[in-house]
């Protein structure tokens, strides 16, 4: 269950690390992630982080031949630090 007001408060995180010209919107999709259980007892917002080693053929998560550029995981724990403070100081000016 995704949280459209957490989304609206991590946009200048988003923007931020990864640059409005990355940040690729889609529909909601339907998986089958643990997240579902964990937003259902707090507001939250599930994001894919492109992870896609251009070098080599792509096979998808789950996939035995799947080969990840690991430069994002550098990446994507920025966003989560940025997207971690902007939650934290929205939810401490408002006492939510």
């Amino acid at each position: 269950m995704n949280d459209n007001e957490v989304h609206d408060h991590l946009l200048s995180a988003l923007d931020s690390v990864f640059g409005k010209q990355n940040i690729i919107e889609t529909e909601a999709l339907l998986g089958g992630e643990d997240f579902a259980f964990f937003s259902r007892k707090v507001p939250a917002m599930f994001y894919f982080l492109g992870a896609r080693d251009k070098v080599k053929e792509c096979f998808f998560v789950y996939n035995p031949r799947m080969v990840v550029d690991e430069d994002c995981i550098r990446v994507g724990s920025m966003f989560l630090v940025e997207a971690s403070i902007a939650l934290l100081n929205f939810y401490a000016e408002n006492e939510v």
